[in-house]
């Protein structure tokens, strides 16, 4: 990718991110837009490597935040990941009960979520916003757009496929988002995983 963006004469740069916790956010430039492709930036792309875990709003805002002072008529972000955002603090007990409903009911209730939330950021105005908030306004707005979007082409349909996301997911999904390092924690995830397990035959047929 960097190869043709030098083809192109774009203006571009590489970055990196880890996390271990929301106060511990470590954000790398590997190579930055005023910088050229040289040797020793090929040095560090060759270098790249996993660390710790991917919390990516705290990156993704960051990294538009540098993006928005790039004098340019169009700019764009592109986030190569795993597709899984985790962090410690992900597994905070007061977000157990946040994992997502397969069923018909769950998704009718995120789409409705979706749909109100996008229209709260639309109805926020613009002027006056720092750089950081409006990015973070224009960001609800496209995620909410997307799930719209999803639901009404029925792609929920291709979970019961999908080697990222669907059932076959599920139990490392609870283990992330629900501790069970206690007897009350691990009778919590058994009576979260039941329902959900229910929930698969009907999320395959629907396929």
């Amino acid at each position: 990718m960097s190869e043709a963006l030098e083809a192109v004469g774009d203006t571009y740069s590489i970055n990196g991110f880890t996390s271990e916790g929301r106060r511990n956010v470590k954000f790398y430039v590997v190579k930055d837009f005023d910088e050229k492709y040289s040797d020793e930036v090929k040095r560090r792309i060759g270098g790249i490597t996993y660390q710790n875990n991917t919390r990516l709003g705290a990156a993704i805002r960051h990294a538009s935040a540098k993006l928005a002072k790039q004098d340019a008529r169009t700019r764009l972000l592109i986030v190569l990941s795993d597709g899984r955002p985790y962090d410690h603090d992900y597994g905070d007990a007061r977000y157990a009960d946040r994992l997502e409903d397969p069923g018909p009911a769950g998704r009718a209730k995120a789409r409705d979520l979706m749909v109100r939330t996008g229209a709260e950021a639309a109805a926020i105005p613009p002027d006056g916003l720092s750089v950081e908030d409006r990015i973070t306004r224009d960001m609800l707005q496209v995620i909410a757009d997307l799930h719209v979007e999803e639901d009404d082409q029925h792609l929920y349909q291709l979970r019961v496929v999908d080697q990222m996301g669907g059932p076959q997911q599920l139990l490392p999904q609870l283990t992330q988002f629900q501790p069970a390092d206690t007897p009350e924690r691990l009778e919590a995830f058994i009576t979260r995983l039941d329902p959900r397990l229910q929930a698969v035959p009907a999320m395959a047929g629907a396929a």
